[in-house]
């Protein structure tokens, strides 16, 4: 089980780059990432989101990669058609205003646009140090995410055991209801008809009100989410919708029972199952 939050960054720095990577999660439905790098990373955004999505299943990721060139990474270019035309604009000029003035080097050193820088963006070459250095990143990531699964694991079991703690006496009551429905049926046949009545027809009345208040399918059905419930508890996989989904079924189950229910014993182990079942789904709200 792992959780839908996690942290984790590493810096790095040699004569060239100052590098800084760091990947952070929270809950969400679907898998969603956003990536924060500067444009010239851009070519690498594929490797980027698929390394991601070899490991996150669900979730909102934010994966941040900040790059500082510390060495001048770029080479001077002449603009040659920028110069000739230049050239023949300051010759007409001299012959326009008459001067007899040679032309200069010096006459095109102030022109911002015949010299230009042109960087070297090599990406391959920052490929090699963001890639790996990502992966790491993502491992200590995914560490943090399992440390904080297993936490909220323990939880939802601790939450579970009370459910079942619950769930027996619900189980034990039930039991009884039987003999509670014949003793409260007697009386009333007793106060109606005296001693005299239809056997028969008295224990055609209990059969009627033990299949409208019994609860034995649904105990049935709640073990067997239990089981399913336990199990998945187990997988190393995403399990958090798995999870959610039989939450609500056991919750439909209690309802079922609340409703059917006469029992004062009963009514207060519901409510213990029902606010342990919340617990666990305010849980699972962070489970992968």
């Amino acid at each position: 089980m792992k959780s839908m939050t996690g942290y984790a960054y590493q810096e790095f720095q040699n004569d060239e780059v100052q590098l800084l990577v760091e990947v952070k999660s929270y809950n969400n439905r679907y898998l969603d990432m956003t990536l924060n790098i500067p444009a010239f990373l851009n070519p690498l955004e594929p490797k980027i989101r698929s390394l991601i999505k070899g490991t996150v299943l669900r979730g909102h990721v934010d994966v941040t990669i900040r790059l500082r060139r510390l060495s001048i990474d770029s080479e001077l270019y002449v603009d040659k058609d920028a110069v000739l035309k230049y050239k023949q604009s300051f010759q007409e000029i001299a012959q326009i205003a008459d001067i007899d003035e040679t032309l200069r080097l010096s006459h095109f050193m102030h022109l911002d646009d015949i010299i230009k820088p042109v960087k070297n963006q090599d990406i391959e070459k920052y490929a090699e140090i963001i890639i790996p250095m990502l992966q790491e990143v993502v491992g200590e990531y995914e560490e943090t995410r399992r440390k904080e699964g297993e936490l909220t694991r323990k939880d939802i079991i601790t939450q579970l055991t009370d459910f079942r703690q619950s769930l027996e006496d619900v189980k034990n009551s039930a039991m009884l209801l039987e003999d509670r429905i014949k003793t409260t049926l007697l009386e009333k046949f007793e106060e109606l008809l005296g001693k005299d009545y239809d056997e028969n027809r008295f224990m055609s009345e209990v059969a009627v009100l033990m299949v409208k208040y019994s609860v034995n399918e649904e105990l049935q059905r709640i073990e067997s989410h239990l089981h399913q419930f336990e199990a998945f508890l187990e997988e190393k996989n995403a399990v958090g919708k798995k999870i959610d989904f039989l939450c609500q079924e056991l919750n439909r189950e209690i309802n079922t029972i609340a409703s059917k229910s006469s029992m004062v014993e009963v009514n207060q182990a519901v409510v213990v199952m029902k606010d342990r079942l919340e617990n666990i789904r305010e849980q699972l709200r962070n489970v992968e």
